[in-house]
């Protein structure tokens, strides 16, 4: 399930967030009570279950967001959003932090769309990711500063100058302890706790698919998603780092383009090309 991933894609920060210009999107009153991560993540999935259900259509292909606005889960998780302004992050574990980060992360890319419309232009993507946010545990975090800042854990993003955030920055001591690089195919799936295995299992099945991986034996050519070329360094830097990731991912399956992956790998002699993004809008604004 892959929802308006090209968003962050080809955005130049020329400098670090400017929350001056923020646009908030969760705010008003929390419901009163302070939730743990856990907890709140355990009342979020059945929520976003309920709103996936309802507006994802050609195999999860599609978003209908014109559905939105009559949908009464989408209500109920703006509603639940606001309780992220007192969540108890602080004592969360790393997996608790990645599961909620990864959902947030999710539900603020579809709740930003639904209100802004899609991107048509390299400002408007720079406005989705970076000058629009939801208030955390009284932290300010833009969608960039999730993925680039939480989940890969301080690294630059694309085309940054600069890590997410700065030495004094209070957000830097809730960062995950190390860059997970599965994350990258995990995005959109709702999930109440997300261990290693769940995401490796989410990134096997993405592999299987002609959108990430493709292989031309006649050719000795690997096709690889350009999400291998633009977060290189989060899976190894150099294509045969890459490509051992790639096959540890697959190791459980049994499938003909694993074989045909390691036999390349195996006889040293392939090139590796990136499969050309597809950067049109897979949703509906109206019906």
């Amino acid at each position: 399930l892959f929802l308006f991933r090209g968003s962050f894609a080809t955005i130049l920060y020329l400098s670090r967030e400017d929350h001056s210009h923020l646009t908030i999107l969760n705010g008003g009153q929390p419901d009163g009570r302070t939730y743990s991560v856990f907890e709140f993540n355990e009342k979020l999935v059945p929520i976003m279950n309920s709103i996936f259900d309802d507006i994802l259509v050609n195999q999860c292909k599609t978003i209908l967001y014109y559905k939105l606005s009559e949908n009464a889960a989408f209500r109920a998780y703006i509603d639940h959003a606001r309780n992220l302004q007192t969540i108890r992050l602080k004592e969360a574990s790393p997996d608790e932090k990645l599961a909620l980060f990864i959902n947030i992360y999710n539900m603020m890319t579809i709740h930003t769309t639904y209100l802004q419309g899609p991107p048509r232009s390299i400002w408007d993507r720079r406005k989705l990711m970076n000058c629009t946010y939801y208030l955390i545990d009284d932290h300010k975090y833009a969608p960039h500063s999730i993925l680039d800042g939480i989940l890969r854990s301080n690294r630059k993003g694309l085309e940054m100058l600069w890590k997410p955030f700065g030495k004094k920055d209070a957000r830097l001591s809730l960062i995950l302890p190390y860059c997970e690089p599965l994350i990258h195919f995990a995005l959109n799936n709702g999930t109440r706790s997300t261990h290693s295995s769940e995401l490796r299992e989410i990134a096997c099945d993405a592999f299987e698919a002609d959108k990430h991986v493709r292989v031309d034996m006649c050719r000795k050519k690997l096709y690889l998603s350009k999400l291998f070329q633009w977060y290189a360094m989060d899976f190894g830097c150099t294509t045969t780092k890459i490509i051992e990731w790639i096959l540890w991912v697959m190791e459980g399956s049994d499938t003909e383009k694993r074989k045909n992956i390691v036999m390349l790998y195996r006889s040293g002699h392939y090139e590796v090309d990136y499969i050309p993004y597809d950067w049109s809008f897979n949703g509906k604004m109206k019906e």
